[in-house]
């Protein structure tokens, strides 16, 4: 008979163990209210405390002191031809520097396909422009390309302090 009180006694602590376990699974637990939802889906409440994105670009200035990285430059940029004669490339532009202290500027002349804007060519050209100066840039005969379909696109950067 002892087996049997040990047994009925383990199958007790078991019982007991079981139905604490069920019953506290069953604390804290967000109850469904009823309503016009589907079953099986939550409503949540929107969060009013996500604010909008700024979307805006930010003002660069290529004199900006210790930014060391390349500025848009396209309005020191003027001037600019690029164009094939026969099946040869070649470009020309100015640039102006209206700050008050030298930069040196890159420009970008690039060779590409309409169809699908892949880049046949690139051509930079560095030029140190003084404070206030305006300097020629040129790229003759940067590229041999008789192909039709084919179009340039050019574009001018400055590195920061």
């Amino acid at each position: 008979m002892r087996s049997s009180s040990r047994t009925r006694h383990h199958v007790t602590a078991v019982a007991a163990a079981a139905l604490s376990t069920i019953a506290l699974a069953g604390c804290g637990q967000p109850s469904a209210e009823p309503g016009p939802t589907t079953e099986g889906t939550v409503e949540v409440p929107t969060q009013p405390t996500l604010a909008p994105i700024d979307t805006a670009l930010p003002t660069l200035d290529p004199s900006a002191p210790g930014s060391g990285g390349y500025f848009d430059a396209a309005d020191a940029l003027t001037g600019t031809s690029c164009a094939r004669t026969g099946g040869t490339w070649s470009f020309t532009g100015t640039l102006t520097n209206s700050d008050d202290m030298p930069h040196t500027f890159t420009v970008a002349v690039s060779l590409v396909r309409t169809t699908d804007l892949s880049q046949v060519t690139l051509k930079e050209i560095t030029v140190t422009v003084p404070a206030g100066a305006s300097y020629p840039v040129e790229a003759r005969s940067f590229a041999s390309d008789p192909a039709t379909g084919l179009q340039c696109v050019t574009g001018a950067t400055v590195k920061g302090d």
